[in-house]
């Protein structure tokens, strides 16, 4: 009996784990590089270069749940506006959220930052800070 209630858990509780969709993650810091892979480890630079980050993966299909864009502490100074459209948003299923990471509160300032940088080019792409 114990060895077939034990069998009845694990199934269980494999069967939840399988159907469970990680969210994928994108992380903004001040000492990032918009040419890093937007992780933990190697965060953006800038909120624009992941904006476009998602938008990349939703093109290629993906999401298959949540995406969660974690901006580190500091300000963040655009020389542009940053723009959300109908192509940034979310499902019920894929939820797309922008938020202060949880160890430290951001903010974006709407101001040019002296060395040029956070810019667009001509043909609308981001020009990301390396």
């Amino acid at each position: 009996m114990k060895k077939q209630l034990f069998t009845s858990i694990v199934c269980f509780l494999a069967a939840s784990f399988s159907s469970t969709v990680l969210a994928a993650e994108f992380h903004v810091a001040l000492q990032g590089k918009d040419g890093n892979s937007g992780g933990a480890a190697a965060p953006f630079a800038t909120v624009a270069r992941a904006q476009w980050a998602v938008r990349e993966m939703k093109q290629a299909g993906k999401p298959a749940g949540p995406v969660n864009v974690y901006v580190h502490g500091g300000v963040y100074r655009m020389a542009e506006p940053l723009a959300f459209g109908p192509e940034d948003s979310g499902t019920v299923d894929a939820p797309i959220v922008y938020q202060s990471a949880p160890s430290a509160p951001c903010s974006v300032a709407a101001a040019s930052s002296p060395d040029g940088t956070n810019t667009m080019t001509g043909s609308g792409r981001p020009n990301f800070r390396k």
